[in-house]
């Protein structure tokens, strides 16, 4: 998840290409079932010190600068600057896999990001998406109660969890329905490499509606079947999703996630010195 990956662009029938949206950060193949809906695939430059979960915060921030909410988290410095130090405080390498409690704490209290939820697969049912919240669920049952029947009711205590998360994020879209309004998703999924990955999906409402924003550090072709695929199903459902011929979204930056200028001279300075040294 650490290592930068050359992204080519394939013809495939079972994908269809938004080269021609009117965004202007470059977009990525998406499969057929999404091409009538407000759903587009963001071409995404991984950042070398941060893994996956953290890239999602960083692509979280340009994504809210860019419709219109003022974050200086955007730029590469202040986030860098926020999120390093506290990560290697508690002990863990930015490189490796980002725990959903250290990058939820840093999108509350060191980024102060809009609403940052994660989802993730249930370990019983591997296709059914739901969000994931921390915490044990506790039940009470007489005794002398079966372990089938405990089970249950667990079970519908935790259903009963993931209906109060959506039902409180679909409040909230509603209250503030017609405005400019962002809400992230860090989805947990396999990547084609078989390994655990960390896939940002942010939804933008405003005044034209609803459209999800798919930002994926690896930049991994998107099949019909793929993971990301039953997750944003899952979000176009749930949050009534618009059709690309109504919804007018943000425009972004070409080269995303944009590096600000101080950090774009850092580096080329740093490119220099390696050449002639």
């Amino acid at each position: 998840m650490q290592q930068e990956h050359t992204f080519h662009i394939l013809v495939l029938s079972a994908l269809v290409g938004t080269c021609f949206s009117l965004y202007s950060a470059e977009q990525l193949p998406i499969p057929r079932t999404f091409s009538s809906q407000a759903v587009y695939y963001c071409k995404t430059k991984q950042l070398e010190l941060f893994s996956c979960g953290y890239n999602g915060l960083f692509n979280a921030a340009n994504f809210e600068h860019s419709c219109g909410f003022n974050n200086d988290a955007h730029r590469y410095s202040i986030f860098k600057s926020r999120c390093l130090p506290y990560i290697q405080s508690q002990g863990y390498n930015p490189k490796k896999t980002s725990r959903n409690k250290m990058t939820e704490y840093l999108a509350q209290n060191k980024l102060y990001l809009q609403p940052f939820y994660h989802l993730h697969f249930e370990h019983d049912n591997p296709q059914r998406v739901a969000p994931l919240i921390t915490g044990k669920t506790s039940i009470s049952y007489p005794s002398g109660t079966s372990e089938s029947e405990i089970q249950r009711k667990l079970d519908q205590a935790v259903d009963r969890r993931y209906d109060a998360v959506i039902k409180g994020i679909q409040s909230y879209l509603n209250e503030y329905k017609g405005r400019t309004v962002v809400v992230h998703f860090l989805c947990y999924l396999i990547s084609s490499k078989g390994v655990c990955h960390g896939v940002l999906v942010s939804l933008c409402q405003n005044a034209t509606g609803r459209g999800l924003y798919l930002f994926d550090n690896m930049n991994e072709l998107v099949y019909d079947t793929s993971d990301i695929s039953y997750f944003l199903k899952y979000l176009c459902k749930t949050f009534s999703i618009s059709s690309k011929s109504t919804f007018k979204g943000p425009t972004l930056p070409h080269r995303w996630p944009h590096l600000d200028t101080a950090e774009k001279k850092r580096k080329r300075d740093q490119d220099s010195s390696s050449w002639w040294w």
